[in-house]
Formats: structure tokens, C-alpha cells, sequence
């Protein structure tokens, strides 16, 4: 069987799913297919104007109802300015109301 050229955008993808890369080192497969997986939420998201940080962070608000700014990243392992810069996007674009930037 080929290998798929690199030079698209899906070869990673493809790289994944069939298997080419099982010798390599698991974090780097981990990651990869994350990115593979945002990109593809990320797509499906684009008409709603979400991201799919952003509509993690919209869970997660949800699930634990009011949780505090200090949780989040925990809950979601990001990064505390990650998380600040999308409340500001989302309060921006009204996704969410009564919090700010700010309280992160």
C-alpha cells in the first residue's frame, strides 16, 4: 500500500488512520490526531461561528453551571490565557452573558 503524499493538508489524517505512524512516539500520535479532531469540529463549528475551544469552554460552563474562573483551566487543560481569550471572544459575540474577561 502508498503512502499518502505529505504535501496535502489531510495527510496527517491519513497517516493516522492507516496506521504508518504506530512506530512513533504515542504523544506525538496523541497530538496530531487531536489536531486532526479540532480541525474537523472546527469545520463542523463554522457556522455557528464557534471554535471547538470555544465550544469546549461552553460545556464545561454549562455542565459545572457557574463554575469559577480559577477551575476552568483545570477542568479543560488550557492554559488560564487561553480560556480568557475566548470569554473575550464569547462575550464579544454575545455566546455569553454575565461574565468578562476580565473575572478570568
Amino acid at each position: 500500500m502508498s503512502r499518502p503524499v505529505s504535501s496535502d493538508r489531510g495527510s496527517s489524517e491519513d497517516e493516522i488512520i492507516d496506521g504508518s505512524l504506530a512506530d512513533d512516539d504515542l504523544c506525538f500520535v496523541l497530538q496530531r490526531t487531536s489536531r486532526v479532531i479540532s480541525r474537523r469540529v472546527d469545520t463542523a463549528l463554522r457556522a455557528t461561528g464557534l471554535t471547538a475551544e470555544q465550544s469546549l469552554l461552553l460545556a464545561a460552563i454549562a455542565e459545572a453551571g457557574s463554575p469559577r474562573a480559577v477551575d476552568l483551566p483545570q477542568v479543560l487543560a488550557l492554559d488560564p490565557s487561553r480560556i480568557a481569550a475566548n470569554v473575550k471572544n464569547l462575550v464579544t459575540c454575545h455566546a455569553l452573558s454575565g461574565l468578562t474577561a476580565a473575572c478570568l
